[in-house]
């Protein structure tokens, strides 16, 4: 549905009075009951020869706006010479629907809204909160291809203007493609997403410039003590209303399941029916942020043939970088932001998000106000160093590991240097970084990648890395075949894992038998770009201690870029225990009493097997044990099943492995007959 506003010039002034407000009241509510509200019309106010009039119009109507404004003024029995229409958002619809009910042309503006199948108004109760605007009227490609180089979403955006100028429609018949923007900036997909829709009206692939903006609850699918932001059982309305248009989604997080009854709350599932049931007469525009890429693909599949185009944020590189602040400077009238420009050539060749560019900008303003506009205030102290708290759920999750001490102590420290940077960042801010390159030495299955994915993610919650994805490679990924290729795939690593971490498994590996060969070429160059991005990109190394010792000493130049050298110890007895536990208990099964000892037993001689797995070997046994769990209820009768039997694990379900058998012997323990 498409709203608008009209200011309309008559040829001749109205006649005041009460009786002829009385009429055109009710000439209007019979015009209305005619077009049987695909097309609906209401008289704001009259003055002399001027009258404003609302409208609501289906957006399948080919009719323009305004030819049906003027149909309906002709009904009304005044002839208009002129008539200016512009359209609205659903607020200042509504706000024109109490002007009229305010000078008595309409008798009751919140029947009006139920007619017309309005969401429910925040205001008056209504559970989404919710905002709307209206992107700019037609423009061209090329002006829509410079709104681009502002935004760090605009390199993708660029890419769907060309294909959507490539061939424009002049009948709007459904939309082919639905949009996905990943960005961590909420202003920066608000604006792509107003010229995403300028390009779409332009193309005429939309009817309206109406965008519809909801967003959801901190957690989607899961009953929250707070009061939900967003009703599902009312997103079918705000789709309705804004048919024709566009409606932007912001998901936070979603859950798979929902085990509630409760309407205010909804799943991934009864999100996509949304989007499936209107996906050919209203725009879904999805924004993510980049580390909630699962809710994106879990959402996606159950989108069936629904096509998502994504859009990703793609940071800008220096020069870029200065322009936009430079731009931004210049928008608030100031002058000189030369030390502006000097805080990103201190950065080196290191690319920015639009957060970091925007907490960038803001800093610098807050010490150029008193220190170069006002320095009459230079002796006025600050209110005090804020706070700096350790962010989100990886860190949480971290600490909940089993053991690894010494990992949690390296983690601490490189938090609490960077809550130390960032509490005194005016003092120290021209201080060097120091390097954050690790070494994790370990016995396999001692949760090395495990620690490594976290601290990745660890460092992006807390605003030490942009990205915190977990880059993995190893030699065949680092190490050419042919000369000149080995420094190429070096670097294109090191592009990928920009603003993230990454994990060299087996870094041994790379060397060869011989000294000079490409093994060493990779090493040289890894040195090399561990030097130049190690403002944005985390190196960690890692494999068995022994081996390691000596892939460090072979080149003195990688060691000393090392800060943190992690050793990951074996699980003891005990510690096996909890993890197996923990295992089984994130699976929702239960253990036997008779089960603990059972496992003990076994990893009482499994613990002393060269290359013995730790954590992954409690993983494997649990995994069988499942397996023979399930052949041992499908041999019995189902009428002795029970929830707890088939949620249970005994002793029976865990063999003892074959790498073991021979030396082991069972001794139950107790007192024997």
């Amino acid at each position: 549905m498409l709203f608008y506003t009209y200011t309309v010039m008559l040829s001749s002034p109205i006649v005041s009075g009460e009786s002829e407000t009385n009429r055109i009241s009710r000439d209007v509510e019979l015009l209305n009951i005619k077009l049987d509200h695909n097309v609906s019309f209401y008289v704001c106010d009259v003055l002399e020869n001027l009258m404003e009039l609302t409208g609501s119009i289906g957006y399948k109507n080919s009719v323009h706006p305004s030819d049906l404004a003027m149909q309906f003024i002709r009904e009304l029995g005044y002839e208009p010479t002129e008539i200016l229409c512009r359209e609205i958002t659903t607020a200042e619809f509504r706000r024109n629907l109490r002007k009229a009910s305010r000078n008595d042309f309409i008798q009751d503006s919140d029947e009006i809204e139920i007619e017309l199948n309005l969401p429910a108004d925040p205001r008056r109760g209504g559970k989404t909160r919710t905002f709307e605007k209206i992107a700019e009227n037609i423009l061209t490609k090329d002006e829509l291809l410079s709104r681009c180089s502002t935004i760090a979403l605009g390199s993708g955006l660029e890419q769907e203007i060309e294909r959507i100028f490539s061939k424009p429609s002049d009948n709007f018949i459904g939309h082919p493609v639905h949009y996905a923007f990943i960005s961590d900036d909420m202003d920066d997909a608000m604006k792509a997403t107003g010229i995403l829709v300028s390009a779409l009206f332009s193309a005429g692939r939309l009817r309206s410039r109406r965008i519809d903006y909801l967003k959801t609850t901190k957690r989607f699918g899961i009953r929250v003590t707070e009061k939900p932001t967003l009703d599902i059982s009312e997103v079918g309305s705000h789709y309705k209303t804004i048919a024709g248009g566009t409606i932007v989604l912001v998901p936070n997080d979603l859950d798979y399941e929902s085990e509630t009854a409760d309407p205010g709350i909804c799943n991934v599932d009864e999100l996509a029916s949304k989007i499936t049931e209107h996906r050919r007469d209203c725009l879904t525009v999805l924004v993510f942020s980049k580390g909630n890429m699962k809710s994106l693909d879990k959402l996606k599949s159950c989108l069936g043939n629904i096509k998502i185009i994504d859009i990703k944020e793609i940071p800008f590189e220096p020069n870029a970088a200065k322009e936009l602040l430079r731009s931004k400077a210049e928008s608030e009238r100031i002058g000189n932001c030369d030390s502006l420009m000097e805080i990103v050539d201190k950065a080196g060749d290191k690319a920015f998000y639009p957060a970091d560019l925007n907490r960038m900008y803001d800093d610098w303003l807050d010490n150029c106000l008193y220190r170069e506009y006002f320095s009459q205030y230079n002796d006025i102290e600050s209110c005090g160093k804020p706070v700096i708290q350790v962010k989100g759920d990886a860190y949480k999750d971290f600490q909940k590991l089993i053991g690894l001490e010494r990992a949690k102590k390296v983690v601490k420290q490189a938090l609490d240097f960077n809550r130390f940077q960032m509490k005194y960042h005016s003092s120290f801010k021209d201080a060097a970084k120091p390097s954050r390159h690790m070494v994790f030495t370990g016995n396999p299955g001692t949760a090395k990648t495990t620690v490594a994915r976290l601290f990745a993610q660890i460092m992006k919650d807390n605003q030490v890395l942009s990205c915190g994805d977990l880059i993995e490679v190893g030699r065949q990924n680092l190490v050419g075949k042919y000369v000149g290729w080995t420094a190429r795939l070096v670097e294109e690593a090191f592009n990928k894992a920009r603003g993230s971490v990454l994990f060299i498994d087996e870094a041994y590996s790379l060397c060869d038998d011989r000294s000079g060969m490409y093994g060493d070429e990779a090493i040289n160059t890894i040195v090399q770009m561990m030097e130049n991005r190690r403002d944005d990109t985390i190196v960690i190394f890692a494999g068995y201690p022994d081996r390691m010792k000596s892939f460090l000493e072979r080149n003195p130049g990688l060691r000393s870029r090392i800060a943190f050298h992690v050793d990951f110890d074996d699980y003891n007895e005990d510690e096996l225990m909890e993890i197996l536990n923990k295992i089984a208990s994130d699976a929702g099964v239960m253990l036997a009493p008779d089960v603990d000892s059972k496992v003990r037993s076994i990893v009482q001689h499994a613990i002393n097997l060269k290359d013995f797995g730790n954590g992954r070997f409690m993983r494997n046994m649990f995994e069988r044990a499942c397996m023979a769990q399930a052949s041992r209820i499908m041999s019995m009768d189902d009428q002795f099943m029970d929830e707890k039997s088939i949620n249970t694990l005994t002793a029976d379900d865990f063999d003892i492995p074959d790498e073991i058998m021979p030396k082991y012997i069972f001794r139950p323990i107790g007192f024997a007959g």
